[in-house]
């Protein structure tokens, strides 16, 4: 009679035909051979068993089990029925594993005497991009000096269970431990009364941070991101949590409100639909006043403040579209919203000498967005701006050029950043273009006196040189509407609207956070563009340059005219002919501003022309238009 296998791994399979075939041969290719498989086929529709019938070819240490239909608990409490190993492991059916997973595993188990072990995660996205995680949420850095190396981790106190990433499958279990333990079957989130009830047995867990499960994200039909009625079992599964933490380890009712928390705002991070969206608050604002608990944020950096502003009653966002009327345009920017990760946001477009109704048909055609849409009495995008704003609620505003893209963590993860630092505006880097070439502004013009680049957003002690450097397109940043009323900031309705209002806003912020990553993609397309491909006289421009730099410091003027002449006369379509005739005119304006002050700058990439003609200021005309030619 052959000896039973040391690992037993249950792979439960349920319409994953295009996953299973990877699964199945990561498993294949483990280090450690001494294994058997047990693939339960749960009623799949298509044909993932066929996939994993070619996929297995013949290898002994596989079997299928088929079944009718019954959920993934279903599926799991199946293969523990049939497990013969002494150590026992889940890996989902569209997940793959490292070559070492089992080997490592065992090792840990075997090596600190624990009686589970569990390991990092990489996380993979559709287009081959990953980020990887410890599966410990204090320190979710891996540890690269030894990321094979298991740890023997503490789980004497709820605090420290909670801590743990409360998946089935990334860990390996001596089967003595789960012994008697079953999925809850019928509800999905799972995982979480067995992995707690399991934490109930035992006083620690050995941990290899290596990320050894690659999980499998953003797939059609994945339960993590289901929004559907079926979300609401996440309610059950807590009040089934809020009994077993009540015993066996001290510290249950904090940890509650802290696990409850992190549960909340992962099922609010994907519930789009707006009436389950207040349905789901409803009940989890019902929750959290009968067990007497608070919404915990700031306990785990994966859990966003944006929720509790929801369970207040409170709009966290508000999102601010001028439009023109190019149809293509609103299309893509509502689209990028629609596809986000939700986080209540207010949207509002509000109309330039665009009938409203023009609007409402490109809304209507994504149902699952709420947008209110106003016109805007006064021509001009600033205007436009300014209406919409009169109608937002949200505790920021976003204003959202039409054209311009939002990844779909921006918003939120903006959002939840400036909570986080509790700065009244934060400051993005942007993608310049959606074509493969397109490049990443910081938002900087002069990066001479910002912080070093770092991959965590970053509070920037703010001054006048680094507020006069900001790029001041306002589809990257995120601002507070109390510092907007506070500082009575208002766009402008001519060139250069958005430049005295977020100058100002970074001078008068109480805190201003840099965002670390490039989440906003600005649209170069020339329809998108217009105002800013536009032709401006530099008498026009001038005119409102002095409007923005009221109030501001000494040498802005110089330095803001500087930078508006040189993107006209470097991103307007003019000849020869034509710039020498704009130079000309530069040059009579400059003649009339005061001296160039000593000290003062211009922006690093002004040429050398312009720079002499702008350090001509306060001269005779002639002298400035000589400087002009270059004579």
């Amino acid at each position: 009679m052959s000896q039973p296998p040391v690992i037993s791994v249950i792979v439960p399979v349920y319409n994953v035909e295009d996953h299973v075939a990877a699964c199945i041969q990561s498993l294949r290719d483990q280090s450690h051979t001494d294994f058997e498989v047990i693939v339960v086929d749960d009623g799949a529709t298509d044909d993932s068993y066929g996939a994993a019938v070619v996929a297995i070819d013949g290898d002994p240490r596989f079997g299928i089990l088929r079944q009718t239909n019954g959920g993934l608990s279903a599926a799991r409490n199946a293969g523990l029925a049939v497990a013969q190993g002494q150590f026992i492991a889940f890996v989902d059916s569209d997940d793959v594993v490292a070559p070492d997973y089992l080997s490592l595993l065992l090792t840990a188990l075997t090596s600190t005497g624990a009686d589970w072990a569990a390991c990092g995660v990489r996380s993979v996205y559709p287009g081959g991009g990953h980020t990887d995680h410890s599966a410990i949420h204090s320190s979710p850095k891996l540890d690269e000096a030894a990321p094979q190396t298991p740890h023997l981790m503490p789980l004497k106190t709820w605090a420290q269970v909670i801590d743990h990433f409360p998946s089935a499958w990334n860990k390996l279990y001596r089967a003595k431990l789960i012994k008697g333990l079953r999925f809850d079957e019928g509800t999905l989130f799972e995982d979480h009364a067995f992995f707690h009830q399991a934490a109930c047995r035992t006083q620690t867990i050995a941990h290899v941070p290596a990320p050894l499960y690659l999980q499998t994200r953003e797939r059609a039909g994945q339960i993590t991101g289901e929004d559907s009625p079926r979300i609401f079992d996440q309610f059950d599964v807590l009040e089934r949590l809020s009994l077993l933490m009540n015993a066996d380890k001290p510290g249950g009712v904090p940890a509650y409100g802290a696990l409850a928390s992190r549960l909340l705002y992962e099922r609010l991070s994907v519930i789009r639909d707006p009436d389950r969206r207040a349905a789901f608050l409803a009940e989890a604002a019902k929750l959290l006043k009968h067990h007497n608990l608070r919404y915990l944020p700031d306990w785990d950096a994966g859990v966003g403040a944006s929720a509790g502003l929801e369970l207040a009653s409170k709009v966290p966002l508000s999102i601010v579209i001028p439009w023109d009327g190019d149809a293509d345009a609103l299309r893509a920017t509502l689209a990028s919203l629609a596809a986000a990760q939700p986080c209540g946001a207010q949207i509002i477009v509000s109309c330039d000498r665009v009938d409203v109704g023009k609007a409402q048909s490109v809304i209507d055609e994504l149902p699952t967005l709420i947008v209110t849409v106003v016109s805007s009495n006064t021509p001009g995008a600033g205007a436009a701006r300014m209406s919409g704003l009169a109608q937002a609620i949200g505790t920021y505003a976003i204003f959202l050029d039409a054209g311009d893209l939002l990844a779909p963590s921006a918003q939120l993860q903006m959002l939840n950043s400036v909570l986080h630092h509790s700065a009244d505006l934060g400051l993005a880097p942007m993608r310049i273009g959606t074509g493969p070439d397109a490049g990443i502004h910081n938002g900087f013009h002069d990066i001479a006196d910002l912080p070093p680049k770092s991959d965590k957003p970053q509070i920037i002690e703010m001054t006048a040189d680094i507020a006069l450097s900001l790029y001041c397109h306002p589809s990257a940043k995120i601002i507070s509407r109390n510092l907007i009323t506070q500082a009575t900031l208002k766009f402008g309705n001519g060139p250069l609207a958005d430049w005295s209002f977020f100058h100002r806003a970074a001078l008068r912020a109480g805190r201003v956070l840099h965002l670390a990553h490039a989440d906003v993609t600005i649209s170069q397309r020339t329809e998108d563009r217009r105002q800013w491909l536009a032709p401006i006289a530099p008498a026009a421009l001038a005119r409102a340059v002095a409007d923005a730099s009221t109030d501001l410091p000494s040498g802005a003027e110089h330095r803001l005219l500087g930078r508006a002449l040189w993107e006209k006369l470097f991103h307007t379509s003019m000849n020869k002919a034509g710039k020498v005739c704009f130079l000309l005119q530069a040059a009579r304006v400059i003649s009339k501003l005061p001296p160039f002050p000593e000290g003062a700058r211009l922006d690093p990439y002004i040429g050398k022309r312009l720079t002499r003609l702008m350090q001509a200021s306060g001269r005779s005309q002639w002298v400035c238009i000589s400087r002009a030619l270059g004579r």
